[in-house]
């Protein structure tokens, strides 16, 4: 007796059929009686179940037929059925049932269809062939089979005829493959750049390409450098709510996990997800894998994986720089000497009445996008105020042209106002302003949106503003300039001498000349200021030219302190080492 198994490829897949062909032929002589096999045991070597084909005890068996081709249908053992476990893994065998009598110099082939459960490669370890008489009962175990030339047998209109196969490889050997999902994964609205504290809603789209239907569970994992951004599922599409339960589950430091069953997917139909991202406040790098494992609803023994991964970058969508500028409070200053004593001490006055100044915050911001955004509010907030004084911050004043859209690189200048008044009137302390800067927008592609996922869709990007010291104590100059309404170029100069000390101050002014305007007013000057005073000295400069900057040069000394006190600019003026500059607008 002889036997061979011959896979018909040479490599499969985990959960699809795997084609083999057993063939048995008798080697006895013409004469001799039929050898009536009780059993064909198959154990391979690798990732296959093994196989015990069982004797179907046929009285009346064809053992006349030279070669006969039938197909065995294997299924899984019964209490009854006596276990083969595989070496490699103690598989239990699956059984069938065949005609195992052998007629002399006869070939009987059967066509098994093996299903892999695992990857890996598998071999033909043995065939033994048992057979169980009265009198004895007889074991023969094919370990090495021949390796000559390998046939495939098939049954035509003309008889059973064979081919060769299995040329220049080992007809006895298969590789078997995991198997190649057919679910596929897919983020329809993923953008390639997003911004930092942007809400982001990303879709996962799952479609079943498979010819049946599947049971899924997803998975999504977060990958990146350590950053406080973490991810969870949405309650549906139409519900903005996020599901308590689908809190995400941090692992490994820096990466988060989700996971969530979508249940059984029909053939050629699929499902949307959509998971969220929030807290993302770093300018970082994200890798998003998106996995899902599944089985086939005919086949739930054979897990099949499928995954992909999504970079996600994220970049800060703006810069800006700032500039603190001072500007004159158009209220005149409380009386020194018609005040309660509880506002120079105690502070229990119900309403603040110490001294007040008037300041700008200049921003200058700039767009890092890579598309036109859409600015809905910019507004200066006040986080903390420091030395005893109350600060009202009004909104924003935009001093580049309006626009839409923000473009990328465009800037947008705007000015906040602050009023900062002391609670007391004697209560010298500078003032420390801790202050962001809050930008409401969103992407212009979200003007198409519904009213209520356009409101989902504003982003708020707060960005930091150094802490600014506001020096409530000290004497100071503020200039101010007017155009005249009347006479082309001619300028109102005003000049406002603050003394917030308690000591009674003297100035001495001095305005040098120029060769570029000729002015009115003191040349020089003596201005004697009482404690927590303010005072007005003004002067008309008329230009020699039009459409440039002159420079007056007023010099105030502080003879108390002897000190030089800088002029401060205000409104549309600027300034340089050397002083206060004013336009001077050129001829109609």
């Amino acid at each position: 007796m002889t036997a061979s198994l011959v896979f018909e490829k040479s490599d499969g897949n985990v959960g699809e059929p795997l084609h083999a062909q057993l063939a048995i032929t008798s080697c006895a002589h013409k004469f001799s009686a039929p050898i009536r096999l009780s059993e064909v045991k198959l154990v391979f070597e690798g990732c296959l179940r093994p196989v015990k084909v069982q004797s179907d005890q046929n009285q009346d068996a064809d053992t006349t037929t030279s070669c006969c081709i039938a197909t065995l249908p294997l299924r899984e053992p019964s209490n009854a059925d006596t276990a083969v476990q595989s070496p490699a893994g103690g598989l239990t065998a699956l059984v069938g049932i065949a005609d195992l009598t052998m007629g002399p110099s006869q070939t009987k082939v059967f066509d098994l269809t093996c299903v892999p459960r695992e990857a890996g490669e598998a071999r033909v370890a043995s065939i033994t062939m048992l057979i169980e008489e009265e009198q004895f009962d007889l074991g023969y175990a094919v370990t090495e089979p021949e390796q000559r030339e390998s046939f495939w047998w098939e049954q035509t209109q003309k008889g059973v005829t064979r081919r060769r196969v299995g040329k220049d490889r080992d007809t006895g050997r298969c590789k078997v493959m995991p198997k190649p999902p057919k679910i596929r994964l897919t983020t329809p609205n993923l953008k390639r750049t997003y911004y930092t504290n942007e809400r982001v809603m990303l879709q996962i789209g799952i479609h079943n390409e498979e010819d049946e239907a599947a049971d899924i569970s997803a998975e999504i994992r977060l990958f990146g450098t350590e950053s406080a951004a973490q991810i969870q599922w949405l309650d549906g599409d139409s519900n903005p709510e996020l599901l308590e339960s689908g809190a995400s589950t941090p692992i490994e430091g820096p990466s988060h996990y989700l996971k969530r069953s979508v249940g059984v997917l029909e053939r050629s139909s699929q499902k949307t997800l959509t998971i969220v991202l929030v807290d993302t406040q770093e300018a970082t790098d994200f890798t998003l894998e998106v996995s899902t494992v599944y089985h086939l609803v005919s086949d739930t023994q054979t897990p099949i994986m499928k995954n992909t991964t999504v970079d996600l970058s994220f970049i800060r969508p703006f810069e800006a720089n700032y500039e603190f500028l001072p500007a004159i409070h158009p209220q005149p200053w409380p009386n020194f000497f018609a005040v309660s004593d509880n506002l120079l001490e105690d502070g229990s006055a119900p309403s603040p009445g110490g001294l007040f100044q008037k300041w700008y915050l200049n921003s200058k911001v700039v767009s890092f996008a890579l598309e036109p955004l859409v600015i809905d509010k910019m507004s200066l907030v006040l986080l903390e105020a420091n030395g005893g004084v109350v600060c009202d911050v009004h909104s924003e004043e935009l001093v580049t042209p309006g626009t839409p859209h923000l473009a990328p690189e465009e800037l947008r200048e705007s000015n906040f106002c602050l009023d900062v008044q002391k609670l007391l009137l004697g209560d010298r302390r500078p003032t420390a302003l801790t202050c962001t800067l809050e930008i409401n927008w969103r992407r212009q592609s979200s003007e198409s949106v519904a009213s209520s996922d356009a409101e989902n869709s504003v982003t708020t990007t707060v960005l930091d503003i150094p802490r600014f010291v506001v020096p409530m104590g000290e004497p100071r100059v503020l200039a101010s300039a007017t155009p005249s309404s009347s006479m082309a170029g001619l300028i109102h100069m005003g000049y406002v001498l603050e003394n917030p000390s308690t000591h009674f101050l003297t100035f001495n002014l001095v305005m040098e000349a120029s060769e570029h305007f000729a002015f009115s007013g003191p040349k020089t000057t003596v201005v004697q200021l009482v404690p927590l005073s303010r005072h007005t000295v003004n002067f008309n400069l008329f230009a020699a030219k039009r459409g440039l900057w002159i420079q007056p040069q007023l010099v105030v000394i502080d003879t108390y302190f002897n000190k030089t006190l800088r002029v401060l600019p205000t409104g549309d003026m600027r300034s340089d080492k050397k002083g206060v500059l004013v336009w001077v607008d050129a001829d109609d």
